[in-house]
């Protein structure tokens, strides 16, 4: 950066107390220095400054191969620079949108930003050239010799100098960044080796399940078992190297379509087993021909079906690898638009407590009340309708004589505290326990035997006094006729 004429005589003064004493190390410091933050930067690992040797932490000096006069405004072989060198080592975040995975290209940005402010400071690059060829040098450069990116493809690098959103800060202050956009793509043959080509053969293997007879159901029932036990194994090992994620990206879908073959194939076999087994019961075999020609059907609908996906799934793949290397070209604000995924902002405001404020001293002017007194009449009414409500308890449970029952009563005092908390139980008849209920229904049927039996014993008497008066009756009758026919020879012989 630029020292100011006073910052550059201090520094001559400082040189000369230096000069006379060589063994003391060198600590100027300019009255300005730029504040370099790392905005996605999330660990660091160390961040220090670098020394000079013989001129301490700052160096000053001039830039002859400098931008000329009529390009940046200032003439740089006779203006002094002072230049901090700092030596970091950090770990920094991107927001990956991997729907498109393995497919995708992402860019992997290093944003700086100069927090004193644009009144202060403006981060530009360096505008110097290379003296021999009189061309612009390269001011940034990205060695790969050490990179541990592996799985990505360097495309190329894209800076991006400008401010900050005035909107994101409270002030209203915009501050000067420079983005470094690095634009990787994804090598995606490495997953096609690893996992594609095993899913394919995988499932093709469950298509040549059809080959065996209809007569050979068990063995193909076996044979599409395993197909999906070693599927679901070499799932498990391959969700594990994706990103965990919440949603579903490219490869996710198709080792799922992959799944749900398979598992169809196997609920194809299963209904044939069922309809072969109901025809061998019911021993018509006039159906045979039905089921196979069922079978035939179903294998090439299966055929057709895996050949469809594989190569819906091949051109969709062709699709979105075009459609991620176009974000290789385009900046980061076309990017933003590009991606479906919006991560909003939560922002908190303080004004609702102001309202708050407003609106309780506006009731506490109307009501032209002291809070005190206002917190008084709230606890005395609060615990006129707790005794209340007791009260209506006790009255209730002794009118309906329900089960044992707690009550508790609480006083507070004028500030809110516990002053007394009693509480006490009262017994009473219970109709709700079973074996009341068994003694009640078992008494009812009781005294209704009762009742049958001292009825069946009055209609036994009635009737027993009915049958003896009617056998009284009967002899009375033989007696009357045995004496009248006893009576009419005296009355014959004397006529």
């Amino acid at each position: 950066w630029l020292l100011t004429l006073n910052e550059y005589n201090d520094y001559l003064m400082y040189r000369k107390k230096v000069e006379q004493n060589p063994l003391k190390k060198p600590k100027w410091q300019p009255k300005f220095r730029p504040r370099i933050d790392f905005v996605n930067s999330v660990e660091e690992h160390h961040f220090d400054p670098v020394f000079y040797p013989n001129q301490g932490w700052y160096r000053v000096m001039t830039f002859p191969d400098w931008a000329s006069k009529d390009v940046c405004g200032f003439d740089g072989a006779h203006t002094m620079f002072a230049r901090f060198k700092l030596d970091c080592d950090l770990t920094f975040s991107e927001q990956m949108e991997l729907r498109s995975f393995p497919l995708d290209c992402q860019d992997f940005t290093l944003k700086l930003r100069e927090s004193n402010g644009q009144k202060k400071a403006i981060l530009m690059p360096e505008a110097r050239y290379i003296s021999v060829e009189k061309r612009p040098s390269a001011f940034f450069k990205l060695d790969q010799t050490f990179s541990v990116l592996d799985e990505w493809e360097f495309y190329s690098t894209r800076l991006e100098v400008g401010d900050s959103n005035a909107g994101d800060s409270r002030s209203g202050s915009a501050y000067s960044e420079v983005s470094i956009l690095f634009k990787l793509a994804r090598r995606w043959l490495v997953y096609v080796q690893n996992v594609i080509v095993y899913f394919f053969f995988i499932t093709l293997l469950a298509v040549l399940c059809f080959a065996l007879d209809e007569e050979e159901i068990g063995e193909r029932l076996n044979l599409a078992v395993v197909i999906l036990l070693t599927l679901v194994a070499f799932q498990h090992t391959v969700f594990a190297k994706l990103p965990n994620i919440p949603y579903l990206t490219f490869l996710h879908k198709y080792i799922i379509t992959s799944f749900v073959f398979v598992c169809l194939v196997i609920v194809e076999t299963a209904m044939l087993t069922a309809e072969v087994r109901s025809e061998t019961l019911n021993d018509v075999a006039s159906t045979a021909g039905g089921s196979v020609t069922f079978d035939v059907i179903a294998s090439w609908c299966f055929g057709l079906f895996w050949l469809s996906y594989h190569i819906f799934f091949l051109l969709r793949a062709g699709w979105n690898r075009n459609r991620q290397r176009k974000k290789l070209v385009k900046d980061s604000v076309e990017i933003a638009d590009m991606i479906s995924d919006k991560y909003p902002q939560f922002l908190l405001s303080w004004s609702p407590l102001r309202l708050l404020h407003d609106t309780q001293k506006k009731m506490k002017d109307e009501q032209n009340v002291d809070t005190e007194e206002v917190n008084e009449k709230v606890f005395a009414q609060w615990k006129s309708d707790q005794l209340s409500k007791i009260l209506e308890i006790n009255q209730e449970q002794e009118e309906k004589k329900t089960k044992k029952k707690a009550v508790s009563m609480t006083e507070f005092s004028d500030n809110g505290d516990i002053l007394t908390f009693a509480s006490y139980a009262f017994d009473c008849e219970s109709k709700g326990n079973f074996g009341n209920f068994l003694k009640r229904n078992i008494g009812r049927c009781c005294r209704r035997c009762m009742c049958d039996c001292a009825c069946c014993d009055a209609t036994t008497r009635a009737r027993d006094k009915s049958v003896q008066q009617k056998k009284d009756n009967v002899e009375q009758y033989v007696q009357e006729f045995r004496r009248q026919s006893s009576a009419v020879p005296e009355v014959r012989n004397m006529k």
